[in-house]
């Protein structure tokens, strides 16, 4: 292995690279990019499905509201009514993270977005939301289309 980059086709609708003109990736952006994938598909999935259980019965896929619900109550509001929060938030992770993987301009801010409101999803969901947001910094560069995450 010489340590030069790959080159890999790249679809970017409309970004710097439109066309899918070729963009060097390095071992340690794909590492970071299969990370990402680890973090936000399962996650963003499993609010999918849990904020579709909601609406769709008025109960959570798993038991309890969590950490969450008492602060939900506080403001008068039903915890087990609020699906469409979930499915909201599954939408922001989700496509954050296919914007990343398809290097689009709008993917970096909804991907930090997604992770920033699910800070208050204490405890599980808190840690996660660090740990995205600290590789999304560290990498930005990388992440983006050519470094310009504005469209």
């Amino acid at each position: 292995m010489t340590g030069k980059p790959s080159t890999v086709a790249v679809p970017t609708g409309e970004g710097v690279y439109g066309g899918g003109i070729t963009h060097p990736t390095s071992a340690l952006d794909r590492a970071v990019r299969a990370v990402l994938i680890v973090i936000a598909l399962p996650f963003g999935a499993f609010m999918l499905v849990n904020g579709l259980v909601d609406v769709a019965t008025g109960h959570y896929l798993v038991g309890g509201t969590g950490s969450w619900g008492p602060l939900v109550s506080a403001v008068s509001l039903n915890p087990h009514q609020v699906g469409g929060v979930f499915l909201m938030l599954a939408l922001i992770w989700l496509g954050g993270l296919i914007g990343l993987v398809m290097r689009q301009s709008w993917g970096f801010p909804l991907a930090v977005a997604g992770g920033v409101v699910t800070l208050w999803y204490l405890p599980v969901g808190t840690a996660i939301s660090v740990l995205y947001l600290l590789i999304l910094v560290w990498r930005r560069r990388a992440l983006t289309v050519d470094g310009v995450d504005g469209g």
